[in-house]
């Protein structure tokens, strides 16, 4: 298994961590902004199915231009090549927003501000979901997950590590999508 981890000002925990068996040879992706904690990590299935995967963390008292350095980084990152699974999940630390999509359309609801315009109007300009509906102990959504595909996402026991009440361990599950990538389909 081969670890990527970005750790912003953490001592001893937090940051964000990927695991990949090394069988699926991982290359990570070097973000250019170093205010977000932040991995980005290709590879590539047996079925060659190429994949880009990103974990993220943003502190609670991030600015708005920490959130629009990250939502550069994934449009940077995500255009410059075709990935026919995407999937961005983290710590986003936007309480209170419910997050729909209808009609192929990311909606997001409640509690709106300027960090969650940001963040949802880039995935829905990407033409992505946010998949995870699983709060936590304080029945706030903090961790979403964005793909490209459908996602099934379920709460799990098994946890890598000790687990927080704020973020509840999520077993995410990604069905075969089918071969034509959004990206590919606006280019052309």
């Amino acid at each position: 298994t081969t670890l990527f981890r970005s750790c912003v000002g953490c001592v001893w925990c937090g940051g964000v961590l990927i695991a990949i068996k090394k069988s699926f040879r991982p290359l990570i992706l070097s973000p250019q902004s170093e205010k977000v904690e932040q991995v980005f990590v290709k590879f590539m299935l047996s079925n060659q199915l190429s994949v880009l995967i990103s974990g993220v963390y943003i502190p609670l008292s991030a600015s708005i231009e920490v959130y629009k350095s990250r939502v550069t980084e994934i449009d940077s990152i995500y255009q410059s090549d075709a990935h026919d699974i995407a999937i961005v999940y983290g710590d986003f630390n936007l309480p209170g927003v419910i997050w729909d999509k209808k009609e192929d359309n990311l909606i997001f609801k409640g509690k709106i501000n300027d960090k969650v315009r940001v963040i949802g109007d880039q995935y829905a300009f990407l033409n992505f979901a946010q998949n995870n509906v699983i709060k936590n102990q304080n029945g706030t959504l903090l961790d979403l997950v964005f793909s490209s595909s459908n996602l099934k996402i379920e709460h799990t026991i098994d946890s890598l590590v000790p687990c927080d009440t704020h973020h509840p361990p999520l077993s995410i599950t990604c069905p075969p999508p089918n071969q034509t990538h959004p990206t590919q389909d606006r280019k052309s």
